[in-house]
């Protein structure tokens, strides 16, 4: 589930947007994405949306 909320960061849906896309509140998105930012080592959002596609996880379109 973690990874599906990469691609709407990148599309640039706020925490709120990205809840009702998944349908989960946004305060379990930003637990889901403060978790995410701790695995990458990021301090942003959008430092781990460039440390995500530099990983190789971002979509090509």
């Amino acid at each position: 589930m973690d990874r599906a909320i990469l691609p709407l960061l990148y599309e640039g849906f706020s925490e709120k947007e990205i809840g009702q896309q998944v349908e989960l509140s946004h305060r379990t998105i930003e637990h889901r994405i403060e978790r995410l930012k701790q695995g990458f080592g990021a301090g942003s959002i959008a430092q781990l949306v460039a440390l995500s596609i530099a990983g190789g996880l971002g979509s090509a379109g």
